[in-house]
């Protein structure tokens, strides 16, 4: 029995939240500390399981500054004595120590919750509460392997009380934790076991890069910016600048890349195919919306209702892109449902709807297509463990089990794959219909207000770059870091909390920063800084204004 190809894709992204010389939010350190060491370890445990990390450039940029001493505001007051903080630094605390699960993580913890219900109730909190406040929340922030290892066993056991002496302790060997992430990812990917895969560097909206118009080929009465953007160059430059960092920091050519938020077009697949990328991937909804489209004339549905197992070819003279097909019930399920299941329950739905596909395929098309097929998987691999018990321990070691242990369902990379497949046996689509994971369109980034008026900001800088650099107005120097400035104002992160779809109490944050990188666009240039750029995207004084999952619909 020729078993069905699996690719398993978890997705490890952060924004830029650099200002300077602090990072303004700390999720790339809390992500480290949690869960982007402990998911490579998991892998580790089962030899048999390949897989994909998709490891996005601006997040690994960061784990390197971390590593080369940078700190986030909380780390900054967390290593200070906790009798000495300020009361705007108690404030921070306060406000941002609560940032976690409540019933998975705070509650793990007698004392945790106790500062829980003091905070909800108003109690003064003493310098006591505070620093055990700090350390829970940077063991609540700590992977199931540490938590078991000293000294994080002993500060778990003993719940309160902490010293100033304890707590640097903590801090300090968190940090090792850090500086073994992106090594043990190394080790995995030079055993053969996982494939890295990568972003557009600073995790673009790569189609509405080439043309913010593509929005209207899956939302045809969206309302678009009166500026359009369309500068392909920057999208081959969010590419070219992943490829050039893979290679330096990892030795090997990037030959996969998962676009961000599975966001394709066929300029966006243009752009790829230039770069030399050999496979991407979107979502069944892309595809649905490609076959069904008119252009295509007869829609190629040889498999009908099973052709998201079937990747495809996107060819550009003599150079093709394979585009694999996100199964988005069997992801969204890892992503949203399974925390509140029995681990093991989990694990064997999971391998009997795999086998149920791999049974569809059989029986109405035989063994050749079987080995044409390939089930993909791909999410999110930080944010959901925060609701799963223990950090998703079981239910991983459930399901990794499950997998390798399954004659129907063989774990492959996506690479391995192509080469399983052969690409002579790769069918071709001739048009992709420009979407993402998230309802097949572009929808959480561009059409509301607010997201419009960021894209139209985003015009306008760019604008002046383009007239510095044609005027020779700045120096090579200043022109190159005004040019990364605004490459990191197109994050798809920012245009996410625009709006009213997407509810976080650090909104406000992910505003400044997008700001802020448009505001040191027009430093590097020494060029005026407009001033709608000092207000909220959104305020009455911006001109124009009208962690993070999200399930794909």
């Amino acid at each position: 029995m020729t078993p069905i190809k699996l690719v398993l894709l978890w997705h490890q992204h952060q924004p830029d939240y650099r200002n300077g010389h602090r990072m303004v939010l700390p999720w790339v350190r809390l992500h480290a500390t949690k869960d982007y060491l402990e998911m490579a370890q998991h892998l580790e445990q089962y030899p048999k399981m390949h897989a994909v990390i998709n490891l996005v450039p601006s997040l690994i940029r960061q784990i390197e500054a971390y590593q080369d001493g940078i700190e986030d505001d909380l780390l900054h007051i967390a290593k200070k004595e906790t009798s000495a903080l300020t009361e705007k630094e108690k404030s921070l605390v306060l406000r941002e120590c609560f940032l976690a699960n409540v019933q998975r993580m705070i509650s793990r913890s007698v004392r945790y919750l106790e500062l829980f219900r003091m905070k909800e109730r108003n109690y003064d909190f003493s310098v006591t509460d505070i620093r055990d406040l700090l350390v829970h929340y940077a063991l609540a922030w700590t992977g199931e392997f540490s938590r078991i290892e000293e000294p994080y066993a002993s500060l778990i056991a003993k719940d309160r009380n902490y010293s100033e002496e304890e707590k640097n302790i903590l801090l300090a060997k968190q940090e090792m934790i850090l500086d073994a992430v992106l090594a043990k990812h190394q080790e995995l990917f030079e055993r053969g076991q996982i494939e890295l895969s990568g972003t557009p560097f600073y995790h673009p909206i790569l189609p509405l890069l080439c043309n913010t118009d593509s929005a209207h080929e899956a939302m045809p009465d969206a309302l678009l910016p009166y500026k359009r953007f369309s500068f392909v160059d920057d999208a081959r430059a969010q590419v070219h600048r992943a490829k050039e960092l893979f290679e330096e920091r990892f030795g090997f050519e990037l030959l996969g890349m998962w676009p961000a938020e599975g966001s394709i077009s066929d300029d966006a697949l243009r752009v790829l195919l230039g770069e030399n990328i050999q496979w991407t991937a979107s979502d069944e909804t892309v595809l649905a919306n490609s076959l069904r489209d008119e252009r295509l004339g007869t829609p190629d549905q040889k498999y009908g209702d099973l052709e998201k197992y079937f990747p495809r070819k996107f060819s550009v003279g003599s150079k093709d892109i394979v585009i694999f097909f996100r199964d988005h019930g069997l992801s969204d399920t890892i992503g949203f449902d399974y925390a509140s299941w029995d681990a093991r329950d989990a694990a064997l739905n999971f391998t009997q709807r795999c086998k149920d596909i791999h049974a569809a395929i059989l029986g109405r098309f035989g063994e050749e297509a079987i080995k044409e097929a390939c089930i993909s998987v791909i999410l999110d691999g930080e944010n959901c463990w925060e609701n799963y018990y223990e950090n998703g321990k079981y239910f991983l070691n459930e399901f990794y089990q499950a997998l390798t242990s399954t004659p129907e369902i063989e774990p492959v990379t996506f690479s391995e794959a192509i080469t399983m497949i052969g690409k002579e046996h790769i069918r071709p689509i001739q048009h992709i219909v420009a979407g993402s994971w998230i309802n097949g369109n572009f929808g959480i980034w561009i059409g509301h207000p607010e997201k419009n008026h960021a894209w139209e900001l985003l015009s306008e800088a760019r604008e002046v770059l383009d007239f510095c650099i044609e005027t020779a107005a700045g120096t090579k120097d200043s022109v190159e870091a005004a040019h990364t400035s605004l490459l990191k104002a197109q994050g798809s992160d920012w245009f996410w909390w625009y709006g009213d779809d997407n509810a976080s109490s650090q909104k406000n944050i992910f505003d400044e920063v997008f700001r802020t990188h448009l505001i040191e666009m027009y430093i590097h240039l020494r060029m005026a800084v407009p001033r709608e750029l000092l207000h909220p995207v959104g305020s009455s004084e911006s001109r124009g204004a009208g962690g993070a999952m999200h399930r794909a619909g």
